[in-house]
């Protein structure tokens, strides 16, 4: 009878092992599958976060997270809050490029032959001395001092001060000229074409161009060449991609994603970039433009324009005066309203990655802190310090420079009342 029952017990040991196991792994398996939820729920960060209007908004660039221009049908606009409200800065010929040297060095480029500047963060802008009435698509700069525009019937325009007096030189094209691009003031691209594609370059400053691609049946409405300058990315019509790696002289046809024109590009860095086009069409690569992905953008309108601060933060902007945002930058807002006790949110969505949101609630005026901490207690970021309003805030956090794990969100409130409140954040990546 002993060794009977001896026998037994590691029997109903390994059963409870076994039935321990099976539940560890049902909880594992949930875990992994609320962290795909969580995954596909963060993979598209678009928005819709204001309307320009009824605008065809046609260009957009931004300073910094906060501080940006956009141009289109009636004029410019800018924004100081990550282009969650805008006010118009100009309002007297539509208005196609922007080129930023920086904050106080801006050109935009428009019909009837305008190119206007500032030199205030587009807070003003002057009119140049242009000599052509032919609608301008695009504009850079060279360097401080140099600048080339492009537009209407192969229209070529120059200057030499900083954009203040320009004159014509010849692009030897009749066809639409939509983009440049000059690494310096000798060396530079432009493309475009209505009835076929166009890619230029020179190296003599303007004086002379050669058009390697000037093939019929489709037309490129932007570009975008890499700071190393030999590579280049064209889009245009019937979802044509086109890639060089060799300054232009062969080009690469992108197997299409689709068949609707494409009516901008830009990367953020050398390998993620992205594509606007009609029927709110957005597309991401991210190896350096050889292959291409679909983005979900919430809206149906065309996109005309794009452009990223960083790898996580852009804007895109379209028909019917849309602006949508990809992430959100690391800002504040703050409601007032009349509040019985104070409050630290659970950030949303958590697990997070990379973006968060952050919300905290104050029933009278205070000192307070907030802050984030590793596991080990040690403060990685001050999201926010001072004396805040009463009412409801809302602040935004970005992981991407930190890594997987969990942290401490930490709320401290001082003066009258001294006292902290705190959360726990998951970061995945």
């Amino acid at each position: 009878m002993f060794k009977e029952s001896y026998i037994k017990a590691p029997h109903s040991a390994n059963l409870i092992r076994k039935i321990f196991y099976c539940s560890k792994m049902k909880i594992v398996f949930i875990f992994l599958f609320c962290l795909l939820i969580s995954a596909k729920l963060t993979f598209s960060q678009w928005e819709h976060i204001a309307t320009i209007g009824n605008n065809d908004l046609r260009g957009v660039k931004f300073f910094n997270e906060y501080s940006g221009i956009v141009v289109g049908e009636g004029g410019i606009w800018r924004s100081t809050n990550s282009g969650n409200n805008w006010t118009n800065v100009y309002n007297f010929v539509n208005m196609n490029s922007i080129s930023l040297l920086n904050s106080n060095l801006i050109l935009t480029a428009g019909d009837n032959g305008t190119i206007c500047i500032s030199t205030n963060e587009g807070s003003t802008w002057i009119n140049a001395n242009t000599p052509t009435n032919n609608n301008l698509y695009s504009i850079d700069w060279a360097n401080a001092s140099i600048c080339f525009c492009v537009g209407a019937n192969g229209i070529l325009l120059k200057s030499t001060n900083a954009g203040f007096n320009w004159f014509i030189q010849n692009s030897t094209q009749t066809e639409d000229l939509k983009g440049i691009y000059m690494s310096d003031p000798l060396n530079g691209y432009v493309s475009g074409g209505t009835s076929k594609e166009l890619f230029g370059a020179t190296f003599n400053g303007g004086t002379n161009w050669t058009y390697p691609l000037n093939q019929t049946g489709n037309y490129i409405n932007s570009m975008y060449c890499f700071p190393s300058f030999d590579k280049i990315i064209l889009v245009g019509s019937n979802g044509r991609i086109r890639r060089s790696t060799n300054f232009g002289s062969t080009w690469f046809l992108n197997t299409s994603m689709t068949s609707v024109t494409l009516n901008s590009v830009y990367f953020a860095n050398d390998n993620t970039g992205f594509i606007v086009g009609d029927n709110g069409t957005i597309l991401k690569s991210q190896n350096g433009g050889i292959n291409w992905s679909t983005e979900t953008s919430a809206t149906s309108q065309n996109l005309y324009g794009v452009y990223f601060f960083n790898t996580t933060i852009g804007w895109a902007v379209g028909n019917n005066g849309i602006v949508l945002r990809n992430g959100i930058p690391l800002a504040m807002t703050g409601e007032e309203t009349e509040l019985k006790d104070y409050a630290l949110e659970q950030n949303y969505p958590n697990p997070f990655n990379p973006m968060t949101t952050i919300k905290f609630s104050l029933p009278e005026d205070n000192y307070i802190l907030l802050t984030i901490s590793d596991i080990l207690g040690n403060s990685i970021k001050t999201l926010t310090y001072g004396i805040l309003k009463k009412g409801n805030h809302t602040v935004f956090f970005n992981g991407e420079n930190y890594p997987s794990g969990l942290y401490f969100l930490r709320l401290e409130i001082q003066g009258k009342h001294n006292f902290s409140l705190s959360k726990k954040m998951l970061l995945i990546k």
